[in-house]
């Protein structure tokens, strides 16, 4: 089996270490006879038309599914995209749409009014000095942020530097206003995203143009669902819109830091390059809704152990999992490390595997990890249910076999995605 493959498609890489480090073997002619091979979809069969194809952008017919990871070809008016797992397919076609929208605000005569009244009152930055905004606006979101860490610093010590900072965090917070209004993340890693929220967020703040304004001369039917875009509670949708990245930031570590997590692994979690101010806060948040369970800094630990972005966004996505499962199944008691797979143990006796998954086969990896954890019995915990816990779905002969192993088998936690 080739690891380094397995490094980047992140639940491969939980299957494999569970096999591993549990020395299970699978004999390789009963493998040919009895599991799957992983099955290549047409994506219009599995995906409804809003996320198939659009004015600006279309999904490439072929959809691989490895291990338990769709991969998905986009092709679009603004670029080319691969999203690794249905969660980043629907952040990607969402951005798609936003920016699409975005350019059906630059065609108006408001925008034209504001980027001639731009051009007339360009701010200057103390240290990052813009002279000509039309050609230096595209570069204005990163040293912004740079900019505005640096300013929080110099306020808590009292010193702003002069009006610069108030145009930045001005700026910066229109930017958020504008992606939550079009149901995207102001601190996606896309950065054909962040070229068209830069310049129309720059025109808004100096041209005096409202937001809510900008969002008004958008056609109908442009902008599609995009404004679902943030599947958050309001609570923390609220944190990311009003508040800037050091807020985040402060908030985030002494939430982290009352659950008694480590304040070194807690450093780690906030500066990994894996994690934008979005992620880290949507994952402590939920982990602070799991108030009475121990072990939270376990998962925290497993977190920072993320390589790229689909390996961060797994971990969201189990924040999230654990999240709705105590709310609508039962308390999460404790949070444990089964090598390097979250796994929860809940009130009424359950054992619970809450696993970010688009579509899982039944494979030497799935049935080593299902004998694994049937075998499992955590010391002090009378286990009395075993809960897989998924965000999406198993094939027939997959459900089959998991649910022999005396598990019950819990799909689309967050509601059918495919058709």
């Amino acid at each position: 089996m080739n690891l380094s493959l397995s490094m980047k498609l992140y639940k491969i890489l939980y299957f494999v270490s569970s096999l591993l480090c549990l020395s299970l073997e699978v004999n390789s002619q009963e493998a040919a006879q009895d599991f799957e091979v992983p099955p290549v979809f047409t994506a219009a069969s599995v995906l409804k038309d809003e996320w198939l194809r659009s004015r600006n952008h279309e999904v490439l017919e072929s959809v691989a599914t490895q291990g338990v990871t769709n991969t998905y070809l986009i092709k679009s008016s603004f670029g080319n995209f691969q999203a690794d797992g249905d969660y980043l397919l629907r952040i990607r076609v969402r951005e798609i749409r936003a920016m699409a929208a975005m350019q059906y605000i630059a065609k108006s005569k408001l925008y034209g009014d504001a980027a001639k009244q731009a051009l007339k009152s360009p701010f200057k930055m103390a240290g990052n000095l813009i002279d000509s905004p039309g050609s230096t606006v595209r570069s204005v979101g990163r040293g912004a942020m740079r900019y505005v860490r640096r300013a929080g610093e110099a306020v808590k010590r009292g010193k702003t530097g002069g009006g610069s900072v108030k145009d930045l965090i001005g700026l910066n917070g229109v930017k958020r206003e504008l992606a939550f209004e079009l149901g995207v993340d102001p601190y996606s890693r896309n950065p054909a995203l962040h070229r068209e929220l830069d310049e129309l967020a720059w025109t808004a703040y100096a041209g005096k143009m409202t937001v809510k304004a900008a969002i008004t001369v958008i056609p109908a039917g442009t902008a599609g669902s995009i404004v679902q875009g943030v599947s958050t509670s309001s609570e923390i949708k609220d944190a990311l819109k009003n508040k800037a990245p050091l807020d985040l930031r402060r908030e985030n570590r002494e939430v982290l830091e009352r659950m008694g997590i480590n304040g070194g692994e807690v450093a780690t979690f906030l500066d990994h390059p894996q994690y934008t101010p979005s992620s880290q806060t949507i994952i402590t948040r939920l982990l602070a809704q799991l108030s009475g369970a121990v072990g939270r800094g376990d998962f925290l630990r497993m977190a920072i152990t993320a390589q790229d972005e689909a390996d961060s966004l797994f971990f969201v996505r189990v924040s999230q999992l654990m999240a709705n499962y105590q709310k609508k199944q039962a308390e999460i008691q404790q949070v444990m490390n089964f090598n390097g797979l979250p796994i929860c143990l809940a009130a009424k006796g359950a054992l619970v595997v809450p696993l970010a998954c688009d579509y899982g086969s039944w494979s030497g990896e799935t049935a080593a990890l299902t004998e694994a954890i049937g075998d499992f019995q955590p010391q002090g915990f009378e286990v009395k249910a075993r809960h897989l816990y998924l965000t999406g779905e198993l094939s027939k002969l997959a459900r089959q076999e998991i649910q022999g192993s005396g598990f019950q088998v819990i799909e689309n936690a967050f509601g059918k995605f495919w058709k």
